[in-house]
């Protein structure tokens, strides 16, 4: 509608806008053009907007995996690769993507809503983009699982109290850590000694040293064993106070 065109007439001809307002060319402006002896001929003017041949992913992620997996996308790109934590399920995993103003994405003929849409990745997945002018971009999604981090765990932990060892519980399937201590026990500040196969154990923000690092164990503690590929396994240490040991 802000559009001012350029216009060449012939000499000693005047041209005006039919209605005399001034033309808006989201809809269709006629001109009226008087030669010089009066005589008048109308044009109408229609303006169309291009539609938007972009068709571009430009981000690609899974935002409910923790932590989350994504993929910038370049303009040049047609192959996605991401990689998810073991034990992920890929069967119906929930992308989130970005793509161009007015374009749609499809696979297998089925619109695809970024955050909503449910799809299968066990195998690659080609994701059509359609731009508003009707053409097509391919990109092929493939998604793999990061190999079983086995070697990733915590070997063994305990508490040195006054000279006194205390080994604890460690339940590898559930990843639960238990040990009891004598009601005199400090709980707030342990220094627990333990071993891992792995490349870090890391407490919150904090790396763990074994025989070096305080923690408060009046709660839960969350003990994060990193593996070399930055995969994790979490432990859940629980120490509580025991009458019954002196």
């Amino acid at each position: 509608s802000n559009l001012v065109p350029v216009i060449t007439l012939p000499e000693k001809t005047v041209i005006s806008v039919k209605w005399g307002v001034a033309p808006d060319f989201s809809k269709p402006v006629t001109y009226i053009v008087t030669a010089e002896d009066g005589t008048t001929k109308e044009y109408t003017v229609i303006v169309k907007k291009a539609q938007n041949s972009e068709k571009l992913i430009t981000v690609f992620a899974f935002r409910e995996l923790n932590p989350v997996v994504s993929a910038e996308v370049s303009q040049e790109q047609e192959n996605i690769e991401l990689s998810v934590p073991y034990g992920t399920d890929r069967t119906k995993l929930v992308a989130s993507f970005k793509i161009s103003p007015e374009a749609v994405v499809k696979v297998e003929g089925e619109e695809q809503i970024s955050g909503e849409t449910k799809q299968d990745f066990t195998n690659p997945v080609r994701y059509i983009v359609t731009a508003q002018d009707g053409s097509l971009q391919n990109y092929i999604v493939t998604v793999t699982v990061a190999a079983a981090a086995s070697e990733t765990k915590l070997t063994s932990f305990s508490l040195n109290l006054s000279g006194t060892v205390t080994n604890a519980v460690i339940d590898e399937v559930n990843h639960k850590i238990y040990a009891e201590v004598p009601m005199r026990t400090v709980l707030k500040m342990l220094t627990p000694i333990f071993t891992f196969t792995g490349k870090s154990v890391y407490v919150g923000e904090v790396q763990q040293q074994s025989g070096i690092t305080v923690n408060d164990f009046r709660r839960k503690v969350i003990y994060r064993v990193i593996s070399s590929d930055d995969s994790y396994i979490d432990y859940e240490v629980t120490i509580k106070k025991s009458a019954g040991i002196r």
